[in-house]
């Protein structure tokens, strides 16, 4: 943004009538509007007294501070000069003072008031011109390190700004050095190693009289000029000369200036040379050269705008006058290699004029046979017309991997071990563009990020997501603005959709018939890239970001739509995969209702493998409802939320006070609505997180009148999900063989199809077979049991379910304690597995159950130190994240028998008893069968005398009794083993009791423990 005005002009303008001052002011705005519009600037508005003018819009330039800069110090020294017109014939002394910055604006036709550009960057030009002085440019920092080193600035360090909440940072402009921003960067070349090796074979190959043309081809900043910087080292180490030009993005329209600035390197001509001082550098060079030279000298004093006024050029046609300097110059590039190897650099041809590019074409055909080697280097979007030359060779660059990238990191920053991660990282944002890596890099040490000096630098403070630095994003904007209407258009929806996407996905969206022209024209340009599946894909992350950018919040979130609704159109068996896509795109284009509805899709589905990520998108979809007007459907969407946010929750490890508020927020809209099924899923998730988080008593009580509640209704899913999941608290009450009844009905209502469930997160007849095999184990069907787990276990895998693999995991080490067979213990319970599942999915329910199945196979083992480690962390886990409370009574039971092995006998009946009085409270009567059976073991094996032995008969009774009463076989036959050793008698007796359930292994163990006591 540049801004200028009259310097006291209400003072000036009260000494002249207002048709004068009209006159003198519209002088000033022409001169001020030609220097503008030179350096490629948009006049925006003339105020008053002066102008607003915009670079780098309606198009994108990426040196648009630089044109900035240059037009600012060229309308100074036209407002000068026309001021001094103003002096003389008006005696008035006019000043004008210009203020730049950059920034993103808003700029087209705003409120059908014409092109204009708005925002907080307009503002701040504007201040930066009213503080400058008259005559004078001052800038902000931002425009100050967009330019570099191409312009001498005097720095005015931080001043107030009026209206801006802290002072700024100011420069003044003093003049242009000549020199452009480089891109050629500061570290050591790296990755470049095989184009490196061409270019000096191809220097070789020159020096030995075969010229050879070389073309560089990458996108801005691949680190075409830095080997160009390199050649040209290398080249002078070798004694070879070399000579340069390259084209300028704002002098396109200036015909030969590029072949005229090689010229006038090769003379060594300087800025401050006059005319003569350039006429004599070149007689002598060219004479030198070739004496014959002499009578053309005109027309190249001609050419290079330093006409001889006493030897005019002869006066030609523009063709015939470039095919006349064209063979000047050939004769004298032919005299030049006969002396050395010469090396010719031409960087940016996609800046070139067409003259520049035309005399260039008809030039090169001379140096075949020359000792001389000729680099150009240009954009993918270039096509250079001598391409099918066969001396010329072209070295496309592309992005440095990953490797490279952090060897260009470890040479700007150091190797401090808190860099590590950051590689991968700006590897991904870069696409191994070398000059966006140190442009982040810059953008992280202004910003404090990094903190030390080059080379040895740390973080100071977490990294942030990489943005787009300004000066990356002027030059991909820049790229995208040079496209095509069409082009353009589709890199932007491309944008919205996402780093990748299909052609037809693109089309449905842009509402384009075709985009497979532009799509190679785009790829052509190295800004997509097709993949090998047949997609397309940014070619760098920060390319998206630009072109995303560029679009205007109406036009996103229109675009945002039409892509969710695409990618529904597309195949609706993919709709559970596509979720999170489709809940972010509603999301961004602002639709509340539809993104809700689609991030509680997605959490059910990132259920199966991640608890984390579901809770976040729950926590997300039921905020999106806040705002939403209360209509039924988004009461009852609310709802289904929340039904998901208990479930999950419970196993993730929820608040109790967060549970009470989800369920009253659901239980109050269920009570709005005529909702059967609803009333019945929310009882089902209440009663899943009570069993979980308070009671197992609690959750039963909620799931037997979710059963009631889903009869109500006609829906199979609610239904199946009620009964078949409702039946697990009684694995823990009993009786047991009423929850299988329960969950045979269940299943029976899925009429085996294992999609029956998947509403809720996971199929009802995969959870069957597990939740069948938690029945059989204790009571006392264990073949049953093991063909269930193996069973459930390759239907988990089939249809991941991370949860309920660990659960079904861990359920092996029961069975192996119940079979007392090596091969349950060995084979089957993989503890690390279970471990690594239960983390990965965040679920602190399936932690606790691994710890647990990992103690009991340390007790089974008798490595009771570790066993008690093992619980002992389970138990804590349990407690902290109140998850899983229903394994607390069998955990402590395992943790007393690991004491008590450990011979911690005082401990060991501590914890019995805390296990026995746990296991009440829970209303967990199959469960107090078993600790009553550990009761017995414990008091019996460590009995001081006739009470102790008391005590253990009193549970070993109640232990009986309970067997009984929930059906628990597998305790009866321990209990009968149990009794055997407490009153005595013959241990072959429990026998048939183990061989009845399938337990094999101990029936041969009590036989033999019997035979050698006979």
């Amino acid at each position: 943004m540049l801004f200028a005005d009259v310097a006291r002009s209400m003072d000036l303008a009260e000494r002249f009538d207002a048709d004068e001052w009209t006159s003198i002011i519209t002088g000033l705005f022409r001169v001020a509007a030609d220097a503008v519009t030179r350096f490629g600037g948009t006049v925006d508005k003339f105020t008053g007294d002066g102008l607003m003018a915009v670079f780098g819009a309606p198009v994108a330039q990426e040196d648009h501070a630089a044109r900035g800069c240059h037009a600012a110090l060229a309308l100074i020294t036209a407002a000068t000069e026309y001021a001094a017109v103003v002096q003389a014939e008006h005696r008035v002394e006019l000043a004008v003072r210009v203020g730049l910055n950059s920034g993103e604006v808003v700029a087209g036709d705003v409120a059908s008031s014409g092109f204009t550009a708005v925002g907080h960057a307009v503002g701040l030009a504007q201040r930066m011109e009213s503080g400058a002085n008259p005559g004078s440019v001052r800038l902000t920092e931002r425009t100050a390190r967009l330019v570099g080193d191409a312009f001498r600035l005097r720095d005015l360090g931080v001043v107030q700004i009026a209206g801006a909440a802290e002072p700024m940072h100011a420069y003044e402009l003093d003049a242009a050095t000549g020199r452009t921003r480089s891109r050629a960067g500061t570290a050591r070349l790296v990755g470049r190693q095989a184009e490196w090796d061409a270019i000096e074979a191809a220097l070789a190959a020159a020096d030995r009289g075969q010229a050879q043309v070389i073309g560089i081809v990458g996108e801005a900043g691949a680190g075409k000029s830095r080997l160009c910087e390199e050649l040209a080292a290398r080249a002078t180490q070798l004694g070879m000369g070399v000579r340069r030009t390259a084209g300028v993005s704002h002098a396109t329209s200036a015909p030969l200036l590029p072949i005229r600035a090689l010229l006038a390197d090769y003379f060594a001509i300087s800025d401050s040379d006059s005319a003569a001082d350039v006429r004599t550098k070149v007689a002598a060079r060219a004479l030198d050269l070739d004496p014959f030279l002499a009578d053309d000298l005109p027309l190249i004093f001609d050419f290079l705008e330093v006409p001889d006024p006493d030897r005019p050029a002869p006066n030609l046609g523009p063709d015939a006058r470039r095919r006349r300097v064209l063979e000047v110059i050939r004769r004298m590039t032919r005299r030049r290699s006969e002396r050395a190897a010469f090396v010719f650099l031409f960087e940016d041809l996609h800046w070139f004029d067409e003259h520049s590019l035309a005399f260039l074409d008809e030039w090169l055909p001379s140096f075949p046979g020359t000792r001389t080697l000729i680099v150009t280097n240009f954009r993918p979007e270039f096509r250079p017309p001598w391409a099918s030359r066969s001396y010329y060779r072209q070295l496309p660059l592309s992005g440095l991997g990953l490797d490279d990238v952090r060897a260009l990191l470890a040479d700007l920053l150091g190797t401090h071990r808190s860099l590590t991660a950051l590689a991968e990282d700006v590897a991904e944002r870069s696409g191994g563009n070398p000059f966006f890596v140190e442009e982040i890099v810059r953008s992280w040490i202004e910003d404090g990020t990094l903190a030390g000096m080059p080379g040895g630098y740390c973080l100071a403070r977490p990294a942030e997501a990489v943005r787009v630095p300004a000066s990356v994003h002027s030059v991909l904007a820049g790229r995208i603005d040079r496209l095509s209407a069409t082009e353009k258009a589709l890199v932007q929806t491309a944008a919205v959709i996402g780093r990748s996407f299909p052609a037809d996905l693109l089309a449905a969206v842009a509402g384009a018939p075709r985009v497979d022209d532009a799509l190679y024209a785009l790829c052509s340009a190295e800004l997509l890239q097709q993949t090998e599946d047949g997609d397309y894909r940014f070619w760098h992350p920060l390319t998206q970001e630009v072109a995303y950018a560029s679009l205007l919040s109406a036009t996103r979130r229109r675009h945002h739509r039409a892509t969710a609704h695409a990618l529904l159109d597309t195949d609706a068996t993919r709709h559970d995969e596509l979720a999170a896509v489709v809940a972010g795109h509603f999301e961004a284009a602002a639709d509340r209702v539809e993104a809700a509805r689609w991030q509680i899709r997605a959490a059910t589905t990132a259920a199966r493998t991640d608890l984390n990520e579901a809770i976040r998108r729950l926590q997300a979809g039921v905020g999106h409802l806040a705002d939403a007007p209360q209509t039924p459907e988004v009461s009852a969407l609310g709802v289904r939320g929340r039904v998901q946010l208990l479930r999950i929750g419970a196993r993730l490890g929820l608040d109790p006070a967060d549970a009470d508020r989800i369920y009253a927020e659901a239980h109050a809209a269920v009570q709005q609505l005529d909702a059967p099924v609803l009333a019945a899923a929310l009882s089902m998730a209440n009663g899943v997180y009570r069993m979980f988080a308070v009671s197992t008593g609690e959750g039963r009580h909620a799931m037997v009148e979710a059963a009631r509640q889903a009869d109500l209704s006609d829906d199979v899913e609610v239904r199946a999900w009620a009964y078949t999941s409702g039946s697990a608290p009684f694995a823990y009450t009993g009786p047991l063989q009423a929850g299988l009844q329960r969950l045979d009905h269940g299943v029976t209502l899925c009429a085996g199809d294992p999609r029956v469930g998947m509403g809720y997160g996971y199929s009802v007849l995969d959870t069957g077979l597990f939740l069948r095999a938690s029945f059989c184990i204790p009571a006392g069907m264990l073949d049953a049991a093991r063909s269930g787990l193996q069973a459930a276990l390759g239907a988990f895998r089939i249809r991941p379910m991370a949860d309920w693999q660990v659960w079904t995991l861990a359920l092996f080490a029961p069975l192996a304690e119940a079979t007392g067979l090596a091969s349950d213990l060995d084979a089957d319970v993989g503890t690390e597995e279970m471990l690594r599942l239960a983390e990965d999915a965040g679920s602190a329910l399936g932690r606790v159950r691994a710890m647990q199945a990992w103690g009991i196979v340390s007790v089974l083992r008798g490595q009771y130190a570790q066993a008690c480690g093992q619980l002992e962390d389970g138990l804590e886990i349990l407690r902290k994240h109140r998850a899983a409370v229903c394994e607390e009574p069998g955990m402590l039971a395992y943790l007393a028998q690991a004491q008590l092995g450990c011979g911690e006998v005082a401990q060991a009946r501590a914890t019995a008893q805390e296990a026995l009085v746990a296991a009440r409270t829970q209303g967990a009567q199959v469960v107090e069968c078993y600790v009553q059976l550990v009761r017995a073991r414990i008091w019996r094996q460590s009995a001081a005398g006739e009470a102790d032995r008391e005590v253990a008969a009193a549970a070993l009774s109640a232990a009986e009794g309970l067997a009984d009463e929930v059906q628990a076989r597998t305790y009866a036959a321990f209990l009968a083993e149990e009794r055997i050793r407490l009153d005595g008698g013959n241990l072959a007796e429990a026998a048939d009791g183990y061989e009845a359930i399938g337990a094999h292994r101990h029936a041969r163990r009590v036989r033999a423990a019997s035979a050698r006591l006979d």
